[in-house]
């Protein structure tokens, strides 16, 4: 590597440190994307975010402030279009794959105020966690509120309205277990109101 090349690094650097909360080794973020509130979000280790999608921390809405914070995990995937906006609490743990056209929010639209622009009220944040070595399939919606255990898988379209357990396999609007994972079999097995259902 040549002399510019050096000092052009050198200087790259503490201007990415500075940007992000954290920004972790060989991680990477394609290019077109949105992200604002970088100072809010924390990036790990060998991170990869497709493009086009939308990241946005916010800390005032409607001149009231809030308090983003957003993690991501080390080894997580992401691909395009991403719709992800926090006004507080966000985790992605390690070794989750989000797939395409997938949402993330903490934030409600309250609109107890009528005849008014809904962007006009306030927003209502509660926290939203989705943990480790988690596959969130395409067109998933995943709203304020929820806890999504280890190891879960989410199907394709589902809508998160409520917190999901480790181990577990979700389908549906609003989404539902279909299956968990059985220790003492070491199998998949579907739960006994699914098979009741079928």
């Amino acid at each position: 590597m040549g002399k510019i090349q050096i000092k052009f690094y050198k200087w790259l650097w503490p201007l990415k440190k500075i940007s992000y909360k954290k920004f972790g080794k060989r991680s990477l973020i394609y290019k077109p994307i949105l992200i604002s509130g970088k100072k809010y979000i924390s990036v790990g280790d060998h991170v990869f975010i497709r493009n086009s999608a939308r990241i946005e921390c916010i800390n005032k809405w409607n001149n009231e402030l809030f308090y983003p914070n957003l993690v991501i995990g080390d080894h997580v995937t992401i691909e395009q279009n991403l719709h992800l906006t926090c006004a507080g609490e966000i985790t992605i743990g390690d070794n989750t794959v989000i797939t395409e056209n997938v949402m993330i929010t903490n934030i409600d639209h309250d609109y107890s105020t009528i005849n008014q622009n809904i962007l006009k009220n306030g927003i209502i944040v509660s926290p939203v966690k989705i943990g480790k070595n988690c596959f969130i399939g395409y067109g998933t919606q995943i709203f304020p509120g929820v806890h999504i255990g280890d190891n879960v898988i989410i199907g394709s379209g589902s809508l998160i309205l409520n917190d999901i357990p480790d181990y577990s396999v979700v389908v549906g609007v609003p989404a539902k277990v279909i299956k968990k994972y059985n220790f003492d079999t070491k199998c998949w097995e579907k739960v006994k109101e699914m098979e009741e259902n079928v």
